[in-house]
């Protein structure tokens, strides 16, 4: 009995190491961090995209593969920086602060959960959010004068289909 039970587990090992997904790395050198990606969403540089507020700078992008031809939404990972020169936030404050504004900016918005975590060892916040298309996941943390912001966007009835790949790609995040 003992010896089927070590082919199968053998077997098991063996099955998970070629079906496991394909890892690409982000490396950014501007932030210095990585992130971690299934080969098969695509990848975005946004950092040339202007953002509305010049402390703001739009990083990256990750896309999840087109399902079919109807799929006219792709679930998506991005990062976003702000430069927080002069201000004294701890990861708190920023996520505290960021929702109040994202949620009244945005009042067809409904948080359905914060919830203290970490991000590559600094304490972290994630909030999520939805209205009736869409739902977020959204990583809020700070380091220096920096606060990261990593979001899952996905549309309300995928994201829990998606969210297990979102989240290995948010958790990846790790500083150089």
């Amino acid at each position: 009995m003992k010896k089927y039970l070590a082919v199968i587990f053998g077997v098991f090992c063996l099955a998970s190491l070629v079906f496991a997904e394909e890892l690409g790395t982000y490396v950014n050198s501007a932030f210095n961090f990585t992130l971690r990606y299934p080969q098969n969403w695509e990848m975005r540089s946004l950092e040339s995209m202007t953002s509305p507020a010049p402390s703001v700078k739009n990083v990256v992008a990750f896309l999840s593969p087109v399902e079919n031809a109807d799929d006219k939404f792709r679930e998506n990972v991005n990062v976003v920086v702000e430069t927080i020169t002069g201000q004294q936030y701890t990861s708190e404050e920023y996520a505290k602060a960021a929702d109040e504004t994202w949620l009244k900016y945005d009042t067809s918005l409904k948080q359905l959960d914060l919830q203290k975590t970490s991000i590559s060892g600094e304490p972290a916040f994630y909030t999520i959010v939805a209205n009736d298309k869409l739902k977020f996941k959204q990583y809020k943390f700070v380091k220096g004068d920096k606060a990261f912001v990593i979001t899952y966007t996905s549309e309300l009835g995928k994201f829990d289909a998606f969210l297990k790949t979102a989240d290995s790609i948010m958790q990846s995040f790790t500083f150089k």
